[in-house]
């Protein structure tokens, strides 16, 4: 356990941020192998760490008035940064310099760069959560007392992700 609380940690830090998502979309996208091996303890610990920080960079997906808050308490440690690093005649870092903000700028690379590709992938590997749907339960559900199909229709998503029309 102490293990894997150790890598998911270490998983979020930003500037191993693009190997774990390169190893991950390899892992869920080559073609000659099938994706995540549930029973491979690597790939379990790999979906973890993806987890790990999918959890921890979701900021702009949360709804505007949590999102707003937690940008502010970002930029407020940048600016404390950038503020030590003058104090010590070093230079600012990006996005680090009150006197210079850049928060849309911040946010969009952010977006952009960090959080949208790791949300792509999680996805394209069927992780994010949905409704999983066994379409014999399903035909059964619908069938009438008649055994004939009832014509309801509504929007799921199949166990990959994927949304499917029912009728």
């Amino acid at each position: 356990f102490r293990f894997l609380v150790i890598e998911a940690i270490l998983a979020t830090d930003l500037k191993k941020h693009f190997d774990f998502l390169a190893e991950f979309n390899a892992k869920v996208s080559y073609i000659l192998i099938h994706g995540i091996e549930w029973s491979n303890e690597n790939d379990r610990l790999l979906v973890c760490q993806i987890c790990i920080k999918l959890a921890d960079i979701n900021g702009p997906a949360k709804v505007r008035e949590l999102h707003l808050k937690w940008t502010e308490g970002i930029v407020n440690e940048f600016y404390e940064q950038g503020d030590e690093e003058a104090s010590l005649g070093l230079p600012i870092s990006p996005f680090m310099d009150r006197s210079s903000p850049q928060l849309a700028k911040l946010q969009e690379s952010f977006i952009t760069h960090i959080v949208g590709p790791l949300c792509n992938s999680y996805n394209a590997a069927g992780l994010l959560p949905g409704q999983w749907v066994d379409e014999e339960e399903d035909a059964e559900s619908n069938e009438d007392d008649d055994g004939a199909q009832k014509q309801e229709g509504k929007l799921s998503y199949n166990r990959i992700n994927t949304p499917v029309y029912l009728s």
